[in-house]
């Protein structure tokens, strides 16, 4: 088996991924971008700040519980 290194990857149509997926060198991590319909809006996780950013309309369903372990915090808008 020939093992090739990639610079870049496109994937047109179904994937599925069984297992872990690290990305970064050693699992240290980079910014990944995960992009909707328009170039736009996006998911993004900046590793050098340890933050989730969404930037996108965003609708979310369920219950949402804020801070530490379940505590939930006060959030003033």
């Amino acid at each position: 088996m020939a093992i090739q290194f990639l610079n870049s990857l496109d994937v047109n149509g179904a994937t599925q991924l069984d297992g872990e997926l690290n990305v970064g060198v050693n699992d240290t991590g980079h910014d990944v971008r995960f992009y909707g319909a328009t170039s736009g809006k996006y998911l993004m996780w900046d590793q050098s700040a340890d933050t989730l950013i969404v930037v996108a309309d965003l609708s979310l369903h369920g219950p949402i519980t804020l801070g530490t372990d379940d505590t939930g915090h006060d959030v003033t808008f």
